[in-house]
């Protein structure tokens, strides 16, 4: 499901991407690699849920849970794209989200 949410967004196609997004947050059974990277699409691609996917990210980032060498670069630059700043802030979570 991932997958096709990835590719949806970076095709901009953003009413699929949601449809997807939400369907892969209902299916969480707890919190783990596909958790971090649901809540950095938020931060990237829904302007509304910064301040949530933020809160998020720290709170699953300070538990030590990550998605190591998942590629995130395309989604920054679908942000910037669509006016996301500061840019760096994302990548800032990327760098975090990939480090072992």
């Amino acid at each position: 499901m991932a997958i096709m949410q990835d590719f949806y967004y970076l095709k901009a196609k953003k009413t699929q991407a949601n449809e997807y997004l939400k369907r892969a947050f209902k299916c969480l059974t707890g919190e783990d690699d596909l958790s971090v990277e649901l809540w950095f699409y938020c931060l990237a691609h829904y302007p509304n849920d910064r301040t949530e996917a933020v809160q998020q990210l720290d709170k699953l980032l300070d538990k030590g849970i990550r998605s190591i060498n998942w590629n995130l670069s395309d989604h920054i630059k679908q942000a910037e794209k669509a006016g996301f700043t500061p840019i760096t802030l994302l990548q800032e979570y990327a760098d975090k989200i990939n480090q072992e």
